[in-house]
Protein backbone atom coordinates (compact mmCIF):
# COMPACT_ATOMS: atom_id res chain seq x y z
CA UNK A 1 0.00 0.00 0.00
CA UNK A 2 1.70 3.33 -0.63
CA UNK A 3 0.39 6.49 0.39
CA UNK A 4 1.05 10.26 -1.85
CA UNK A 5 -0.28 13.38 -0.33
CA UNK A 6 -0.61 16.06 -3.47
CA UNK A 7 -1.60 19.87 -2.84
CA UNK A 8 -2.35 20.98 -6.48
CA UNK A 9 -6.01 21.53 -7.06
CA UNK A 10 -7.47 20.06 -10.81
CA UNK A 11 -9.35 21.90 -13.15
CA UNK A 12 -12.82 21.95 -11.11
CA UNK A 13 -10.83 23.43 -7.88
CA UNK A 14 -10.49 19.69 -6.01
CA UNK A 15 -7.16 19.64 -4.39
CA UNK A 16 -6.22 16.08 -3.54
CA UNK A 17 -5.51 15.37 0.25
CA UNK A 18 -3.80 11.71 0.07
CA UNK A 19 -4.70 8.48 -1.97
CA UNK A 20 -3.86 5.01 -1.56
CA UNK A 21 -3.38 1.89 -4.20
CA UNK A 22 -4.33 -1.23 -2.36
CA UNK A 23 -4.53 -5.02 -4.68
CA UNK A 24 -5.43 -2.94 -7.49
CA UNK A 25 -8.47 0.04 -5.77
CA UNK A 26 -7.11 3.62 -5.83
CA UNK A 27 -8.65 5.58 -3.38
CA UNK A 28 -8.72 9.31 -3.34
CA UNK A 29 -9.24 11.97 -0.86
CA UNK A 30 -10.01 15.51 -2.07
CA UNK A 31 -11.40 18.52 -0.88
CA UNK A 32 -12.50 21.60 -2.37
CA UNK A 33 -12.82 25.06 -0.93
CA UNK A 34 -15.57 27.03 -1.01
CA UNK A 35 -16.44 30.24 0.55
CA UNK A 36 -17.63 29.28 4.41
CA UNK A 37 -17.80 25.22 3.74
CA UNK A 38 -15.70 23.12 1.99
CA UNK A 39 -16.50 19.95 0.10
CA UNK A 40 -15.26 16.70 1.12
CA UNK A 41 -15.37 13.93 -1.65
CA UNK A 42 -13.75 10.10 -1.66
CA UNK A 43 -13.14 8.51 -5.16
CA UNK A 44 -13.15 4.70 -5.24
CA UNK A 45 -12.01 3.02 -8.54
CA UNK A 46 -11.62 -0.47 -8.88
CA UNK A 47 -9.22 -1.97 -11.42
CA UNK A 48 -9.90 -5.38 -11.01
CA UNK A 49 -13.97 -5.23 -11.20
CA UNK A 50 -14.20 -2.00 -13.14
CA UNK A 51 -16.45 -0.45 -10.34
CA UNK A 52 -16.20 2.69 -9.26
CA UNK A 53 -17.96 5.29 -7.30
CA UNK A 54 -17.67 8.71 -5.58
CA UNK A 55 -18.66 9.25 -2.34
CA UNK A 56 -19.31 12.75 -0.32
CA UNK A 57 -18.76 12.14 3.32
CA UNK A 58 -19.78 15.07 5.86
CA UNK A 59 -16.31 16.80 6.94
CA UNK A 60 -16.03 14.73 10.20
CA UNK A 61 -16.71 11.43 8.37
CA UNK A 62 -13.76 12.26 5.84
CA UNK A 63 -10.91 10.26 7.57
CA UNK A 64 -13.41 6.96 7.83
CA UNK A 65 -14.40 7.00 4.69
CA UNK A 66 -11.56 7.57 2.86
CA UNK A 67 -10.18 4.52 5.18
CA UNK A 68 -13.57 2.37 4.87
CA UNK A 69 -14.90 2.84 1.49
CA UNK A 70 -16.67 -0.20 0.58
CA UNK A 71 -18.38 0.00 4.24
CA UNK A 72 -18.86 3.46 3.98
CA UNK A 73 -20.88 3.22 0.92
CA UNK A 74 -22.84 -0.03 1.99
CA UNK A 75 -23.83 2.13 5.47
CA UNK A 76 -25.30 5.04 3.13
CA UNK A 77 -26.68 2.93 0.63
CA UNK A 78 -28.93 0.90 3.32
CA UNK A 79 -30.20 4.34 5.04
CA UNK A 80 -31.04 5.43 1.50
CA UNK A 81 -28.80 8.49 1.35
CA UNK A 82 -28.19 8.31 -2.60
CA UNK A 83 -27.25 12.14 -2.60
CA UNK A 84 -23.93 10.96 -0.78
CA UNK A 85 -22.92 8.34 -3.34
CA UNK A 86 -22.52 8.99 -7.38
CA UNK A 87 -21.72 6.47 -9.91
Amino acid sequence: MTFNLHTAADSNGWVNLSDRNSDGTIVTLDFQPCDGYDAIRVTVKNARTGEDFILYPENHNALDCFNHPYAFASKVLSSGRMDTVAH
